[in-house]
């Protein structure tokens, strides 16, 4: 659940802040970056008590499956499957909304500094068209910020997301951590500390490998 709303909030928050950088100015651009800052102020908590009040009643609302179904064997693979996928929906949802803001805000503003950068300015000057400017010049050296925060979201994705799984009650080490946190359970909290840890060493070392990539100049 959290790897598909954490992957699904980085795609459409690095989408819609470069189409928002972009199109600086124009009414879609002002529309995105206002929708992004809203989604970035409002808490996790209010997002999913407000997708439980609209969509409850469409939607399952808590629990990772129909167990009693499972239990007695009355669905096939493919049924728990789409049982699973509609129980993922709202905690998903809930996490792609409240992380898209901050992807889509710091791609729009590193993408805005990359355009400024005198080497766009020169392929503008050549006539490149803006289209190959942004996609093969100015996206490379703006997703520099992006991938330490992506990073740090997937170092996140292993310890869960405490208040999404306690709202919707979704099985995880969030719902575990939280638990544990009320029946003062000190080496349960210890150990869900020590892979949270360890999960964003790891990530943070991938993403110093990462800049090689994306930043020549590092190498020189």
């Amino acid at each position: 659940m959290v790897t598909v709303g954490t992957v699904a909030a980085i795609l459409i928050g690095i989408l819609t802040g470069l189409r928002s950088a972009w199109r600086r100015g124009s009414v879609a651009g002002q529309v995105s970056t206002n929708v992004a800052v809203a989604f970035y102020a409002f808490p996790t908590q209010f997002l999913g008590l407000m997708l439980l009040i609209l969509l409850a009643g469409v939607l399952p609302s808590s629990g990772m499956e129909n167990y009693y179904a499972s239990l007695l064997g009355q669905t096939s693979l493919f049924d728990r499957l789409k049982d699973i996928g509609l129980h993922m929906i709202l905690p998903a949802l809930t996490l792609c909304l409240t992380l898209y803001g901050e992807f889509a805000l710091i791609m729009r503003s590193s993408m805005l500094e990359t355009l400024g950068e005198d080497y766009v300015l020169t392929a503008r000057a050549k006539g490149l068209p803006d289209r190959r400017i942004v996609w093969r010049h100015a996206l490379r050296n703006a997703l520099l910020p992006i991938a330490t925060l992506v990073t740090l979201s997937m170092g996140y994705i292993v310890a869960g997301a405490i208040l999404i799984e306690f709202i919707f009650s979704w099985p995880g080490i969030g719902l575990t951590m939280w638990v544990a946190i009320n029946h003062r359970d000190y080496p349960m909290l210890q150990g869900g500390f020590l892979i949270l840890a360890v999960s964003v060493i790891v990530v943070n070392l991938i993403a110093d490998l990462l800049y090689f990539k994306l930043d020549p100049r590092i190498t020189e």
